[in-house]
């Protein structure tokens, strides 16, 4: 493995000879699709704000059916379905009505989880590209697990042939589990392998396994705070990706 050290490395030293890819999901699913339900670009407050209100239907739904407040923790998000309603629902709340409102949460998401979702600009090309060279792909994500399989066979079906989501037999990102479950499918080795994300939560992972990480710039982190996080190569589109990856 080529280590890099403040980006002084060649990036296709790094990458072209990795013949296993493995994505998270933005917006997380899918380092290719906003499980939110929309493309989210930070910089178009439109798109934005649509983005934290279908984010959150699921949740208020959720709520108004258990007659509690708004949850409206929009920006807790990366670390599961689970970490997420436990920054949204009120202080104190039952733990009994706690995993009840989980369940309903997630039953909502995956009825609805293919709403105005679609892959990113240029993913569906590139996918095909990997495919096409004989490298393997996957997906980690921290969203529900029947959500993420879904969506992977909605979309991604002839290129990805391995999904993982979060379940109760599996911790959540950062720790490495979800990363290694996909590898140990996929028969990936470590040395030729890299993980592909886009926030803090995914660096940590990539480091936690081992594993290089390249951070793609249209999720939702800004690369400042991913800098912070350590990353150290970047994508601003589905073509620069590939270029790190050629």
């Amino acid at each position: 493995m080529v280590e890099c050290h403040e980006g002084s490395c060649d990036p296709a030293a790094e990458f072209a000879a990795r013949q296993y890819v493995i994505a998270s999901t933005p917006k997380k699913t899918y380092f290719l699709i906003l499980p939110s339900d929309v493309q989210y670009d930070p910089s178009n407050q439109e798109i934005a704000a649509k983005y934290k209100e279908m984010f959150t239907a699921a949740q208020n739904i959720t709520a108004d059916d258990f007659a509690l407040d708004d949850l409206t923790d929009k920006d807790a998000l990366g670390n599961g379905a689970r970490r997420l309603m436990e920054l949204s629902v009120p202080a104190g709340t039952d733990g009994a009505l706690f995993e009840t409102l989980l369940a309903e949460y997630n039953a909502d998401y995956a009825a609805h989880c293919r709403i105005e979702t679609a892959p990113y600009p240029g993913v569906d090309a590139l996918l095909q590209q990997l495919h096409a060279q004989g490298r393997k792909l996957a997906i980690v994500s921290n969203k529900p697990d029947e959500a993420v399989r879904a969506l992977r066979t909605e979309f991604f079906a002839d290129t990805v042939p391995i999904a993982v989501g979060e379940t109760a037999a599996i911790r959540r990102k950062p720790t490495p589990d979800m990363l290694l479950a996909a590898m140990e499918k996929l028969g990936a080795d470590p040395d030729k392998t890299v993980f592909v994300g886009d926030s803090e939560v995914d660096i940590a992972t990539a480091r936690a396994a081992g594993l290089p990480c390249i951070s793609v710039l249209w999720g939702f982190r800004d690369r400042d705070l991913l800098e912070q996080a350590g990353a150290q190569q970047f994508a601003a589109d589905a073509d620069e990706l590939a270029r790190l990856l050629d």
